[in-house]
């Protein structure tokens, strides 16, 4: 099981959330940048590191 975290939450003003949403779903954006924009939304939602990469990688949970 994973260890909770100690690092503090993220949060978004409403103008860096939609930001984030339009990267996050662009298909122009450099590949790199996309994948950090669905990162910081994962994140925002209080998710752990080890969620966060299980969801953006499809790796399956034991």
């Amino acid at each position: 099981m994973a260890t909770p975290t100690t690092r503090e939450a993220l949060v978004l003003d409403d103008e860096d959330h939609v930001m984030l949403k339009e990267l996050a779903s662009s298909r122009m954006a450099a590949k790199r940048e996309v994948e950090r924009a669905k990162m910081l939304l994962t994140y925002t939602n209080s998710k752990l590191p080890t969620e966060i990469q299980r969801t953006l990688c499809g790796v399956a949970s034991d």
